[in-house]
């Protein structure tokens, strides 16, 4: 049995990226592994394009706007030509999303019943389950949604999720802060952060993407935390210092 997505966001990443750049020492030293302004990460961190469909269950981040992929942080969307789309139906979503919690391996039918419909599934379940994948392959492509046994499976790496994306950020992140390179770091929990869209995996009923998304909650505010003390390690000036004296009040209102 396979294991174990910008409602609410804190302070806009843009301006967090600003704060950083006027707080940013002027002889920083650049290293390949971790790149200026998240580039060489993100691009190694999973952004194949499947043919000309990219994936996404939940968000949008911008350290390169034309960069981002697949979703599971809110609501399910594929990128079919360069143009964000979403599923038709709030079901054929559902199924998405279930999908998109465990890329690259197939989720069982019966599993995928349970999380979309709990315990109001129709008799003829598994015929409208075949219905709504159809429709799902038509928007993403065929190749993208495949049969595999008595499952499904949506066939991506897990590094073309955004979740996956999000959480290897915020644990770079992390080691950067160690080694102190706050600016770094900062780059990329201001793009971790400005992923974030809305509830991960939202809208089906499953106990691991249910923990799932509780941790991911739980991470997304430490990398808020974390990134704000980036910026006072990196602050220069009053006008800076205000800026993150005025983002720390708004995260405490918002996690009392």
């Amino acid at each position: 049995d396979p294991g174990e997505r910008r409602a609410g966001a804190g302070p806009g990443a843009a301006d967090q990226r600003q704060s950083l750049a006027r707080a940013e020492p002027p002889h920083d030293q650049r290293q390949g592994d971790v790149l200026a302004r998240g580039h060489v990460r993100i691009e190694r961190v999973g952004l194949e394009h499947h043919g000309d469909v990219t994936i996404r269950a939940a968000q949008a981040g911008d350290i390169a706007a034309g960069d981002r992929n697949r979703a599971a942080l809110g609501p399910f969307q594929a990128r079919v030509d360069g143009q964000w789309q979403s599923p038709p139906t709030r079901q054929i979503a559902r199924v998405a999303t279930m999908l998109a919690g465990w890329p690259g391996e197939v989720v069982e039918v019966t599993r995928l019943i349970d999380g979309v419909w709990g315990a109001k599934a129709p008799a003829t379940v598994r015929n409208t389950l075949q219905v709504h994948v159809s429709h799902l392959r038509r928007m993403v492509g065929r190749s993208v949604v495949r049969s595999q046994g008595d499952g499904y499976l949506l066939d991506l790496a897990p590094e073309a999720i955004d979740v996956e994306q999000f959480v290897e950020a915020v644990h770079d992140a992390a080691r950067l802060r160690r080694r102190e390179h706050f600016a770094r770091a900062g780059e990329l929990l201001a793009h971790a952060v400005d992923l974030w869209r809305g509830t991960p995996f939202p809208d089906v009923v499953d106990p691991d993407l249910e923990a799932r998304r509780e941790r991911l909650t739980e991470l997304r505010d430490q990398a808020r935390e974390d990134l704000l003390e980036c910026r006072l390690e990196l602050c220069r000036d009053g006008f800076a210092l205000a800026d993150i004296v005025a983002d720390a009040k708004e995260l405490v209102a918002r996690q009392p």
